[in-house]
């Protein structure tokens, strides 16, 4: 496998599976306390993420990691239908997605998803 195909297969999927789910980038994006860019650079396997991320991500999404990593992925989509929109996300009264109120001070200066890094 060539160095950084992962990257660009986990990209390709996590788009593929965010606008099945009917996500702008800019709303899936906000959602993981990132900026629209780096999001887009992550959908494009420019960012190497760390595997903390990619199960943040993953976790968001309700997907399996592994899944989200298989170049086959669309396929495995295809098959089984389209994504569970993730519980935290909620339609309001006019159809759209409206997400939970997140806290501001988490979203200034972050570069990627907030971890948990007190391990």
């Amino acid at each position: 496998m060539q160095t950084g195909k992962l990257q660009r297969v986990f990209g390709r999927n996590l788009k593929l599976h965010r606008t099945q789910l009917g996500l702008s980038q800019e709303r899936f994006a906000l959602e993981m306390g990132v900026h629209r860019t780096y999001m887009g650079g992550v959908e494009r396997g420019e960012k190497n993420l760390t595997l903390k991320t990619v199960e943040v991500y993953c976790e968001f999404l309700n997907v399996d990691p592994l899944l989200m990593m298989s170049p086959h992925y669309e396929e495995l989509l295809k098959k089984s239908g389209k994504p569970v929109m993730p519980q935290n996300i909620k339609k309001s009264a006019q159809g759209k997605k409206t997400a939970r109120p997140r806290s501001t001070e988490r979203n200034k200066g972050a570069k990627g998803p907030k971890e948990d890094r007190s391990q």
